[in-house]
């Protein structure tokens, strides 16, 4: 028998009950984890400090106008010393050797400095990827673990590092593939960006029950349970949509403390469903 959505967020809401906090502050780790969190954060700053801006002009109170925000304000000649003759100072030590720099072979420095930028824009970029294929992806899998083995009983901070402890590179090739195939799909076209997100969405749960599935298993067992079950995994999702239109009025607080722990908790309750109707399936 199907469990339909409105039992299975019962269940939810039931674990949410019972192990409240441990819920509540490792949907904040997921929510962290993905960017979630500093994406609001910059969001509604960025809204706040514009229509404050854009309320000070109306009011005619120009002069607390961001005219930053509109252009830039940076003024060279603040930074040039002058005699009192009015001729420019000629400084010595490292200044100087800029200035000489700047005046003899100012094309080259230039070049340099933007070779400098693009170099570093590129470690910092590498540093990211790198950070979230050996880092944050295993903590995915053992964020879901968490979410898991909370559906029998209180769980441990310990299944947080599940996937370091077990089958580590696997975990990390799986999860890199799956978030390499995912961004091409939405290169390709959106429609079927999203549509793979929704096959691929099970990977992270199977890794965390089985680590020792290879990549190749992973991919297949997940279109497997998600075959027939798209919609049904969409319409959960958009169900959830009041609650977060409701935390909007709490600066997304209540997604804290309420819906981010309370959707995680019923999307693993929809994992442990989609393995009992298959297994039901293949034993009836």
């Amino acid at each position: 028998m199907l469990r339909t959505r409105a039992e299975m967020k019962a269940i939810a809401k039931s674990i949410l009950k019972r192990s409240y906090w441990g819920l509540v502050v490792v949907s904040l780790l997921l929510l962290v984890v993905s960017g979630g969190f500093n994406n609001d954060i910059n969001v509604n700053q960025n809204r706040k400090n514009i229509t404050n801006s854009i309320q000070n002009a109306q009011e005619g109170n120009l002069e607390e106008f961001d005219f930053d925000m509109m252009e830039d304000d940076f003024d060279p000649d603040a930074f040039i010393d002058v005699n009192p003759s009015g001729s420019p100072v000629e400084h010595d030590g490292v200044l100087g050797v800029l200035e000489r720099l700047l005046q003899v072979g100012g094309g080259v420095f230039g070049v340099l400095l933007g070779v400098i930028g693009i170099v570093g824009v590129l470690v910092i970029l590498a540093f990211s990827i790198g950070l979230t294929i050996f880092l944050l992806n295993p903590l995915m899998v053992g964020i879901r673990r968490y979410f898991l083995v909370s559906l029998d009983g209180p769980a441990k901070v310990g299944e947080l590092g599940y996937a370091f402890d077990q089958n580590y590179w696997n975990s990390v090739k799986t999860m890199f593939w799956m978030n390499l195939k995912l961004v091409l799909w939405f290169l390709l076209l959106i429609i079927p960006g999203i549509i793979k997100s929704f096959e691929y969405m099970m990977i992270p749960y199977l890794l965390a029950e089985r680590p020792d599935m290879t990549c190749e298993e992973a991919f297949q067992a997940s279109k497997q349970l998600m075959n027939g079950n798209k919609w049904r995994a969409f319409v959960l999702s958009l169900s959830f949509i009041g609650w977060r239109l409701l935390s909007a009025f709490t600066f997304g607080l209540l997604n804290i403390f309420f819906v981010n722990p309370y959707y995680n908790m019923t999307e693993a309750v929809f994992y442990q469903t989609l393995c009992m109707e298959l297994q039901g399936a293949q034993n009836g």
